[in-house]
């Protein structure tokens, strides 16, 4: 979609999962959105949504996220919120909060392999990240 020095890396895990189903947490669709707006936009923070506000999405990014999900078809999955078990779990595996309703978004849908480049994933015992 954007290349990165991980484009590589990631078209390879992308291929050799080929045969598995692919979700992301509503977190990560967030996440993937702001890193594609502010990768194209080269802006960040109130920057960026001032941005947003006065210009709108570009197409060229909504068009490609779209289509990356119709041909990957990509489930989305909606976060586990319970802040008890968020900050719990934060704390546990020392985890941004997000990161932590990731992990036990993956959990509550059983899913234990997760692709990511997030190195802190690594600490989640019920987590196999790849690569």
């Amino acid at each position: 979609m954007f290349k990165t020095e991980l484009t590589e890396k990631a078209r390879n895990i992308l291929k050799s999962y080929a045969h598995e189903d692919f979700a992301i947490t509503t977190t990560v669709l967030n996440e993937f959105i702001y890193i594609a707006l502010a990768k194209v936009t080269g802006k960040r923070g109130h920057t960026l949504r001032r941005y947003v506000k006065a210009r709108g999405y570009p197409d060229e990014i909504m068009d490609k996220i779209i289509t990356a999900f119709e041909q990957l078809e990509i489930a989305v999955l909606p976060d586990v919120t319970d802040p008890k078990l968020v900050l719990e779990t934060a704390r546990s595996y020392r985890l941004l909060p997000a990161d932590a309703m990731i992990a036990l978004t993956c959990r509550h849908h059983r899913i234990d392999v997760i692709a990511t480049f997030d190195e802190d994933f690594k600490r989640v015992p019920w987590l196999k990240v790849v690569p």
